[in-house]
């Protein structure tokens, strides 16, 4: 679905580095470092198969783990009605099954003009019910993909919300991070994903409003995923400066800088932008103080730290 008006994150550096007073490119606050070689990091986002996995699960699957009413939640049926291979291969689940906190095991079957064309379900309470729903991507043959919202219901597994598809097959979205943070501080998550990150990609912000989403804001000129790579967490959700609101870390389309957005008034604001000496490569793993580390393509590990 292509929508309109959207600024671009050049525009936005621009008005940055033009404002009165601003320094030198960099994340407000931070400090970054290198080191040489490809230091341990955890795997992609890739769960080893668990014992008691059903046999037809997604093979490079990733469980979530959860505590308000879904305890587990993988993709099952693999397919390869969807040729797309955005995730390295052309294979892609067919259906969602969740493992409630008492146990009992729930499934939703997709039809077959749509996939879920993802690795990762994830979970999170957007309606505060507190109930977690499933977060995952959802591709349609002719209409290309959605963040679909799924939710157990009286017993019954299926969609209950789902994010405008993009209009064309083979038209992908990545989530940011875990997919959701609260980016306006009213105590409700919202919903953050890049819209083709591999062609000129947009960042688009939704909440979630009686039941549908309606779109707060959009960004162009944003990445958060190489094609054909497993990794899916280029960019990330969390408060960078503490001020109680969620914010965005995401590289920009060539993978080669790091901008900080926050939402304020409904719209996006860079906050910072971090240029890289290679372009971005794996997961934004979150470490103690905090710490930001993930690998470049030139083989060095970056890390990202306070410089307070």
């Amino acid at each position: 679905m292509r929508r309109g008006g959207l600024l671009t994150l050049g525009s936005l550096l621009a008005l940055l580095l033009a404002a009165p007073g601003a320094g030198a490119q960099g994340l407000p606050g931070y400090k970054v470092e290198y080191f040489p070689g490809d230091l341990p990091l955890p795997s992609p986002s890739i769960s080893l198969p668990q014992e008691d996995w059903p046999e037809d699960t997604l093979p490079d699957g990733h469980v979530a783990r959860g505590e308000k009413g879904i305890a587990r939640a993988w993709l099952v049926d693999p397919t390869t009605r969807y040729q797309h291979g955005a995730l390295g291969d052309r294979i892609e689940a067919g259906g969602l099954e969740i493992e409630t906190g008492e146990g009992e095991r729930l499934r939703f079957e997709l039809p077959n003009d749509s996939v879920f064309e993802d690795t990762m379900p994830r979970l999170a309470d957007l309606d505060g019910d507190g109930l977690d729903e499933v977060l995952v991507m959802r591709s349609y043959r002719n209409l290309g993909a959605a963040l679909s919202v799924i939710a157990n219901r009286q017993g019954v597994l299926g969609p209950i919300a789902e994010t405008p598809a993009m209009g064309a097959a083979n038209r992908w979205a990545n989530p940011v991070g875990e997919g959701t943070g609260d980016f306006d501080g009213d105590g409700l998550p919202e919903v953050a994903l890049i819209e083709t990150p591999h062609i000129g990609g947009t960042l688009y912000i939704f909440r979630l409003v009686q039941g549908r989403f309606q779109e707060v804001a959009g960004l162009r000129g944003l990445s958060n995923h190489r094609f054909g790579s497993r990794w899916q967490k280029l960019s990330l959700i969390y408060d960078l400066d503490g001020d109680g609101d969620d914010d965005i870390l995401a590289p920009n389309q060539e993978r080669d800088t790091l901008v900080w957005l926050s939402l304020e008034d409904d719209k996006l604001v860079v906050k910072g932008s971090l240029p890289l000496p290679a372009k971005i490569e794996t997961d934004i793993e979150v470490g103690r103080g905090p710490a930001f580390r993930f690998l470049l393509s030139d083989g060095s590990l970056a890390e990202i730290t306070p410089s307070w």
